[in-house]
Formats: structure tokens, sequence, C-alpha cells
């Protein structure tokens, strides 16, 4: 009877947990604007941003986000990553993306 216990413990505690932490992966095409430092920094393992591609000319992010377009550039994509990438922001704004960065950073 005790291992009987012990094993629904276990079977409620780990439905209980939450499954997993969200993760964001974010692509930013700069075009004529140099932009990377702002961004450089907002990767790394302590918090969900847990990439960031670089494009500097439109027609190489096209090759990689082809179903996206990118009428002008700076432009900056972010995904939350779950099953497959789900887009949450698109934004011409550099000051918008770095403040949902930020935010997620500290969340």
């Amino acid at each position: 009877m005790k291992p009987l216990i012990i094993l629904l413990f276990i079977i409620l505690l780990v439905s209980c947990s939450p499954t997993t932490e969200e993760r964001f992966y974010v692509v930013v095409v700069e075009g004529k604007e140099k932009i990377f430092d702002q961004f450089e920094d907002l990767a790394s393992v302590r918090n969900p941003i847990i990439e960031i591609d670089y494009f500097r000319k439109v027609e190489d992010a096209k090759e990689r986000l082809p179903e996206y377009e990118m009428e002008q550039t700076p432009v900056v994509f972010i995904f939350i990553m779950n099953e497959g990438k789900e887009l949450q922001l698109k934004t011409t704004d550099i000051d918008e993306s770095i403040r949902f960065l930020n935010q997620l950073k500290t969340s």
C-alpha cells in the first residue's frame, strides 16, 4: 500500500508542476541601420530569449522567413517557441522591441 501512495504522490507532483518555461526566438533585420549592439546583451541562458538571429540584408532574412513580409527595415520579429514558433511581435520600432524583450527578462 505504501508504494502505491508514493507513486500517486509522484504523479500528482509531476502533473502540478509547470511543463515548460516560455522561450523566445528573435530575428532582427537591420537593413541600412546598424542596430546589432542594441540586442547583443538580451540573449542568455538565464532569460527566456534563447536565440537572436541578425540579418543585414532583407534578401537573406526572406530566405530564413519567407512567409513574413519585410517591406521596410529595420524590422524585428519575436517568436514564442512552443510546439513550433508563433509570432508574438513584428515591429519596425526598435525601442518597442527592446522594451518587449526587456520585459521578458524581468518576468
